[in-house]
């Protein structure tokens, strides 16, 4: 099911099988710009995906939390596992719309906890907002870490698209171990989009923005701490990724969520695109 939001700046396109956002476009200088777009023969970069109850990976596919160790019975999938999830619509207008997904206990062996998920889509004037609702309905706590997956298309953003981070700490951190190690101090980053990168950061404010000759993307978060930026020399897009959590938190415990029973948490994304 794909569902359409519009005002008189941006237009939204979302499909609820995974709650993901599959176009996304603004009117900028009298035309349309894409953000971010769908490719359908590039499923397996994961776009727009929303990443729970882990961020990127988990090694080996299992963790252990408060003694019980939870393991997989079959491949886990990279990021998750709300991507192939049919979101229920519980609220929509045409400018904003809530999907939410109800876990009961034991749906999955990896994460058999009770609880729900609801994502909602708000375009206001020059702001497109994303919150994301977490809430435990179990009678145990349950760890977790929430993320987003999306690509931004360079091409809208300009010649020589330049991202900037903001007082952040990178990290050095490879797939092979998921323990990243963060440096001390934080600093003020530009990175070219153009070229690859794999890096990831721990965020201070949760404010940054890409730039570039044809405007300015700002992305603002609540909640958010930590970020993947992935760039492929395959495609002119970049992946920046707000996560709660770092990488396999599930794991290595790194700013890893534990909610109470019965209790709930919010987290916020807010993008603008300027000249």
């Amino acid at each position: 099911m794909i569902i359409s939001l519009k005002n008189s700046f941006w237009q939204l396109d979302i499909d609820a099988k995974g709650a993901r956002v599959i176009s996304l476009e603004c009117n900028h200088q009298d035309k349309t710009t894409k953000l971010i777009s769908s490719h359908s023969h590039l499923d397996s970069w994961n776009e727009s995906v929303w990443m729970f109850p882990w961020s990127n990976s988990l090694k080996n596919g299992t963790y252990t939390f408060e003694g019980i160790q939870y393991e997989n019975q079959q491949k886990d999938p990279l990021h998750g596992l709300l991507k192939e999830l049919d979101f229920s619509v519980v609220k929509i207008s045409d400018q904003a719309c809530s999907l939410q997904y109800l876990f009961q206990n034991g749906a999955h062996s990896l994460f058999p906890f009770a609880f729900e998920i609801t994502i909602t889509f708000t375009l206001h004037g020059k702001g497109f907002n994303i919150s994301i609702d977490v809430q435990n309905n179990d009678h145990i706590p349950i760890p977790y870490s929430m993320g987003w997956h999306p690509y931004f298309e360079l091409e809208a953003i300009g010649d020589k698209p330049i991202l900037c981070l903001r007082e952040v700490q990178k990290s050095t951190w490879s797939l092979m171990n998921d323990v990243p190690t963060f440096n001390q101090n934080r600093e003020n980053i530009e990175l070219s989009a153009q070229e690859e990168m794999n890096a990831l950061f721990a965020l201070n404010q949760g404010s940054l923005y890409l730039k570039g000759t044809h405007g300015k993307f700002n992305i603002s978060t609540k909640g958010f701490n930590y970020l993947q930026v992935f760039k492929s020399m395959e495609r002119n897009a970049l992946a920046i990724e707000p996560m709660t959590s770092c990488n396999s938190a599930l794991n290595n415990g790194i700013g890893l969520k534990v909610l109470a029973p019965n209790t709930s948490e919010k987290f916020e994304i807010e993008l603008t695109f300027e000249s």
